[in-house]
């Protein structure tokens, strides 16, 4: 199991334990812990039924930060999928550990700091956005999320959190999910704003970690089953704040530019060092005593960064930095190429509810990625508007991804995705009429 006892030196470890306190005094203060908690549960309450009637624009709001933000997602062509969604939702996601596992959980706990720390500046940049859905939101969220992070700098909560975890809470406010079909994207679903675009801001920095990723196939496959598990989450974001942030101000100390691609470039080169080099990297960085020959590291790889921008940006012929993306882009679509195909007779009743909504929550199903219809003149009636009886042929696509940990996407999977189809409202049934196809795309 990589442990950070197990990473660190206990110098750097003790380092991160006083900032986590020094954070945790900064948003928690002296308030009892139990009352924080049940303070956080009382205002995301309100915040919930205060964003209600603005849904729709809370999710394209978030969606428009992210790729302002982050502009490699639109020069990536990177889909981009986020849903405000109720609680009951949202999921619906020891042997000594290798330097591959390591490296993960470092780069892991890097992407929930990345979430954490940008959080904030985004929330800054985008204030007067907000503000105009609703002045009231903007110190509620910050006062939200400042409760939510603060509560990972103690121990007794991280205690409780690894309790629940362990009787089988999910505890879950909010996910996400590297999706891969046809192209790349980012699935997010949360219970309120803040944490929808929390989450995808993970979901940008998981892609940018799949540099870290060693080894073949099966090997990148064995680090993920072990790494990247829910009792790792309260450590990584407790500690991911600070290793995100020493690491973001050595970028930010030596790149004078104002081009938003240069960071994530930065960052990738860092997960793509060789293990000699990693961990004394991030190891210094949060210690703030980068050897000389690493500040040189530093300055070189940016000024090849930006040059290699600046060639793609005013010369077709450049060499690229954005095909770095383009190459884990790849990699992931090369790594996870199996898909499954089904398609069954779908009965609706789009009198009940339009057949659009219906369709968009079968695409939220887990593992769904394309879902297509067409007619099918059974009763009599082909359209689908307000129709007690409409029967289409319903095509999907299933990602095997997040099934991997189950042991892959096997006959009971398909039973529950077939039974979930059927219980969402406005279903009246659904039965296959074409066998499970396995394919490479």
């Amino acid at each position: 199991m990589a442990e950070y006892n197990d990473i660190f030196r206990p110098e750097t470890l003790a380092k991160l334990n006083a900032k986590s306190a020094e954070s945790a005094r900064i948003l928690l203060g002296n308030r009892d812990l139990m009352r924080v908690m049940m303070s956080s549960q009382s205002l995301l309450g309100k915040i919930i039924r205060a964003e209600a009637p603005y849904k729709s624009r809370l999710e394209n709001l978030a969606v428009s930060m992210i790729t302002e933000m982050y502009p490699t997602i639109s020069q990536e062509n990177i889909n981009v999928d986020a849903r405000i969604v109720s609680m009951s939702d949202v999921g619906d996601s020891l042997d000594e550990a290798t330097p591959n596992e390591k490296r993960r959980r470092v780069i892991n706990a890097i992407t929930q700091g990345a979430s954490v720390k940008s959080l904030e500046e985004l929330f800054r940049i985008f204030k007067g956005h907000i503000d105009e859905i609703n002045p009231t939101l903007y110190d509620q969220y910050n006062t939200i999320m400042g409760d939510v992070f603060g509560i990972y700098d103690n121990n007794d909560a991280i205690a409780m959190m690894l309790a629940a975890v362990a009787s089988g809470d999910k505890m879950a406010g909010g996910s996400s999910k590297i999706v891969i079909s046809e192209a790349l994207g980012i699935r997010a679903r949360a219970i309120c704003f803040p944490m929808l675009v929390h989450e995808l801001i993970k979901g940008y920095y998981a892609i940018l970690g799949q540099k870290g990723l060693k080894g073949d196939r099966e090997t990148k496959q064995t680090t993920i089953r072990k790494v990247d598990l829910l009792k790792n989450e309260p450590s990584d974001i407790r500690y991911g704040k600070f290793i995100y942030s020493a690491i973001n101000n050595i970028f930010l100390a030596f790149a004078d530019t104002d081009d938003k691609r240069v960071q994530s470039f930065f960052f990738q080169d860092i997960y793509d060092l060789s293990d000699d080099e990693f961990f004394p990297f991030i190891e210094n960085a949060i210690n703030e005593e980068l050897t000389p020959q690493q500040i040189d590291w530093v300055q070189t790889t940016i000024e090849s960064i930006i040059s290699d921008l600046g060639a793609d940006d005013f010369d077709a012929t450049g060499v690229s930095e954005n095909i770095k993306l383009i190459d884990i882009v790849k990699s992931i679509i090369q790594e996870e190429s199996t898909q499954y195909r089904f398609e069954g007779l779908l009965q609706t009743d789009t009198v009940r509810r339009p057949q659009k909504d219906i369709l968009s929550d079968i695409r939220a199903l887990t593992g769904v990625t394309i879902v297509s219809t067409k007619d099918y003149d059974l009763s009599g009636e082909s359209t689908a508007f307000s129709n007690p009886n409409y029967y289409s042929i319903l095509k999907i696509k299933v990602d095997p991804h997040p099934f991997m940990g189950g042991g892959g996407f096997k006959d009971e999977t398909l039973q529950t995705m077939l039974s979930d189809i059927r219980k969402i409202d406005g279903v009246k049934n659904f039965k296959l009429t074409q066998s499970v196809e396995k394919s490479i795309v």
